[in-house]
């Protein structure tokens, strides 16, 4: 076929199709961009104010899973839908998945979180430390970085705790399409009775959303700025901002665990109640299970804990040589620490003519901050 003929087919399926689209208008599926707010205490009701396109046919809105039940208080145009949930008191600390429904289908899901914090909603005028919004810890705040906005909270912490600052918003809305970069990303400041900066944070370890942990050592009264690192503002910058003497797990040890057993770890942190606890995974058990405790009738933060299906072991020191190498059978899943300055892990395996080894660390995506090197010598 010559290339003219092949350009006047393709020109005539073109006009084709754009012939039948005009005849048959194409039904857009509802699509949830933000809510706010983005999340509530549990035991409470919640009014939220879902935004997108496509939502003035809305006839339903899911949640899932059990625990939390939603239903339509008002479509108020094809952009907004105020949507009721009511939270029982015994649901699920954690996340939620809501979507709306309309004759063209489901819209895709959007982040609701419920937690165990009294809740309240961040009020203008709010954007200067003369103006800060007065605070009661523990509270958690809902709130949203408007266009050339900040929020400022100001709150009395107690000697004798360490005060935790933390902050859901890229946890929230993880991509947002059209900002450059395609997040929220939130910077917390925290400030003394004085007015002197005492922490400025824009994220935890490989973790995006940023985190304060300071000892205090006298009751006083601090300053709270959030704002985005760039000084952008937009409606789906929402954030869920917790304060007080919460209990945070920083780090736990071992990292993982085999399945159909139950692991002894160490808990890191600030504000625990208790520095062990026991990781029971079922004989099924697959993937990642999480880690939590609890202080103050307070649930922290959760954990990652991988589930492993071979033979496990710890590094024993001192192998911090090739000649002091730790001898170990494959295969294995080796729990280690990386815990001082110039610290080496040496393990020295037999292998086999023919065999395809995978040696690989995890440690990153287990929230560690370790970034591994692993280098592989013969005998």
């Amino acid at each position: 076929m010559s290339s003219l003929r092949r350009a006047w087919r393709l020109l005539a399926a073109c006009l084709a199709t754009a012939a039948y689209a005009a005849d048959k208008p194409e039904i857009l599926t509802p699509y949830i961009a933000h809510m706010f707010p983005a999340g509530g205490q549990r035991g409470t009701k919640v009014e939220a104010l879902v935004c997108g396109s496509q939502l003035a046919g809305t006839t339903e809105a899911r949640i899932l899973p059990a625990g939390v039940t939603a239903s339509i208080a008002k479509v108020e145009d094809a952009t907004k839908v105020r949507v009721n949930l009511a939270i029982a008191p015994d649901a699920a600390i954690g996340e939620y998945e809501l979507r709306l429904l309309t004759k063209a289908g489901a819209s895709n899901r959007f982040r609701f979180f419920v937690g165990d914090l009294p809740e309240l909603t961040e009020t203008e005028p709010n954007n200067t430390a003369d103006t800060a919004q007065k605070v009661a810890l523990p509270m958690l705040v809902n709130g949203q970085v408007m266009e050339k906005d900040q929020d400022w909270f100001r709150f009395t912490a107690k000697a004798g705790t360490t005060l935790v600052c933390d902050i859901a918003a890229r946890a929230i809305i993880p991509y947002i399409a059209d900002a450059v970069p395609g997040w929220f990303d939130a910077v917390l400041t925290l400030r003394d009775a004085g007015g002197h900066q005492v922490a400025s944070v824009d994220d935890v370890r490989l973790w995006p959303d940023p985190r304060i942990l300071l000892p205090i050592t006298q009751d006083g009264e601090y300053t709270l700025q959030v704002t985005d690192i760039l000084s952008r503002g937009r409606a789906d910058f929402v954030y869920r901002l917790s304060l007080g003497a919460l209990p945070r797990v920083t780090s736990i040890y071992p990292l993982g665990g085999p399945a159909g057993a139950s692991t002894p770890i160490a808990l890191f942190g600030a504000n625990l109640a208790q520095r062990t606890a026991k990781v029971d995974v079922p004989a099924n058990g697959s993937g990642l299970a999480w880690v939590t405790t609890e202080a103050g009738g307070t649930q922290s933060n959760a954990m990652p804990f991988a589930i492993s299906d071979t033979p496990e072991g710890s590094d024993t020191e001192p192998n911090d040589s090739r000649e002091a190498a730790q001898p170990v059978t494959l295969p294995i899943t080796l729990n280690g620490r990386i815990d001082k300055p110039g610290d080496l892990d040496w393990f020295t395996f037999a292998a086999t003519k023919g065999q395809k080894l995978a040696l690989e660390v995890t440690a990153r995506r287990l929230m560690s901050p370790l970034d591994s090197m692993l280098s592989l010598f013969d005998a």
